[in-house]
């Protein structure tokens, strides 16, 4: 009874001197070894090495450099790492600029942040379904204010290549999102006839571009009468009727 009374006692302690980090502080750990790598992606690689369970949070708008390359996180994660183990895990991130993108590498995490983008972080937040391509040009809309053939050049896109349907059905998809977050504020790719011609084009992006760019199609005129194409009766305003019209006498005799 003792030895189970002492047993219960060590895991009580065990379990109230488990923690609960932030990334920063799990980087100021020496019992805790982490590595940030990616590229559209961060994988964040966390070893611990001490006797008890260790969660590791990093939240969403941490932004990492390795150089002049500026990354941040559009989502939270949470890294459960038990004593003597290592967890990794894959967090979404988008690039702070249109600069040539750099091959995987090594980040550091900064104390920067970037208050620009805290309503799309915010929107990120409850729309975990946004692809990594419309997240990408969304930060890039924020943090240049970007347009459709410069954003095809940060994708590496050939020159004289025609733009992919996805390409263009992201760029929609990140205009409306764009007009949803900050309704007010203008984008330069909203005016990019380039984008608006290519979208009207594309039968999937189609309906949603017209409506982000406010446009209705002309009603249609009704359709003629068939009586006024065929003879159905008579009395009908058709070619025949109107003929027989024209060869009945005149009142005047003549």
């Amino acid at each position: 009874m003792l030895r189970l009374l002492l047993a219960f006692l060590v895991l009580a302690c065990s379990a109230r001197a488990a923690e609960n980090l932030t990334l920063a502080q799990a980087l100021a750990r020496p019992k805790l070894r982490c590595e940030i790598s990616g590229t559209d992606a961060l994988t964040i690689s966390v070893q611990n090495l001490s006797d008890l369970p260790v969660t590791v949070a990093p939240s969403a708008g941490l932004i990492f450099a390795s150089g002049e390359d500026r990354v941040i996180t559009l989502r939270a994660a949470e890294l459960v790492i038990p004593a003597r183990q290592a967890v990794e895990a894959e967090i979404p991130c988008a690039r702070l600029s249109s600069r040539p993108r750099a091959e995987a590498k090594n980040f550091q995490l900064t104390n920067e942040t970037e208050p620009r983008l805290a309503g799309l972080l915010t929107y990120f937040a409850g729309h975990n379904d946004v692809p990594r391509l419309t997240a990408q040009l969304l930060v890039l809309c924020v943090t240049e204010d970007i347009t459709f053939a410069p954003w095809r050049k940060f994708l590496n896109a050939q020159p004289g290549l025609e733009p992919t349907p996805q390409e263009v059905v992201a760029a929609i998809d990140a205009l409306g999102t764009l007009r949803e977050i900050s309704p007010r504020q203008t984008f330069a790719l909203g005016a990019d006839a380039e984008l608006k011609l290519r979208a009207y084009r594309n039968p999937v992006a189609r309906n949603k571009a017209m409506q982000v760019f406010d446009i209705s199609l002309p009603e249609a005129p009704l359709p003629p009468q068939l009586g006024s194409l065929l003879h159905t009766k008579p009395g009908d305003n058709c070619p025949i009727c109107r003929q027989r019209a024209l060869m009945q006498p005149r009142d005047d005799g003549l």
